[in-house]
């Protein structure tokens, strides 16, 4: 989503929100108006993978879910790696003027593909998610541990309970 007023060659700052799981590219676009319609290049992808939720009913997932674990075969952090290289490129965003954000799924997915690159992203927002794999985001974690992250979570979620955003901001405190 290009912001009001859009003059291509200005530059402008960069914000990426991933969808979660069963959702699409559209489903956080709502929010634009409400964050800042003027000053930024908003970008919504679909997850990589499609699924069924229902007869005629289709939604996108990041993973296909793994128990309690996110799948880590590195296809959907690929294909998203490479999505934000055409985008920052069509745009010019430099690096360090971009954030990365999720809701559930996306979330974790913004922890797997943000927390590793402090020098792309200014700063993380995770909205009702959670760390997928605490040992694989462990081996990613920076020894510059400064990016700024907000995390956010409702009480009654009942796809990922409040516990899980505790115990990420918990492990992300301790490492």
């Amino acid at each position: 989503v290009e912001p009001d007023g859009y003059r291509q060659g200005d530059s402008y700052p960069m914000v990426i929100l991933l969808h979660g799981y069963g959702s699409h590219m559209g489903d956080l676009a709502g929010l634009v108006p409400l964050l800042d319609p003027n000053g930024y290049i908003y970008v919504f992808p679909n997850a990589p993978t499609r699924i069924e939720l229902a007869p005629g009913m289709v939604g996108y997932a990041w993973s296909v879910p793994v128990g309690e674990g996110f799948d880590d075969d590195g296809a959907s952090e690929e294909q998203l790696q490479g999505c934000l290289a055409d985008v920052m490129d069509k745009y010019s965003v430099e690096a360090g003027d971009v954030v990365l954000g999720g809701f559930s799924q996306g979330g974790m997915m913004t922890y797997r593909c943000g927390l590793s690159r402090p020098d792309m992203f200014a700063g993380l927002v995770i909205l009702s998610s959670r760390v997928p794999s605490p040992d694989t985001i462990r081996d990613r974690l920076p020894e510059d541990r400064s990016q700024p992250i907000f995390i956010s979570h409702g009480t009654s979620d009942m796809m990922i309970p409040i516990a899980g955003g505790r115990e990420s901001r918990e492990f992300l405190e301790a490492e």
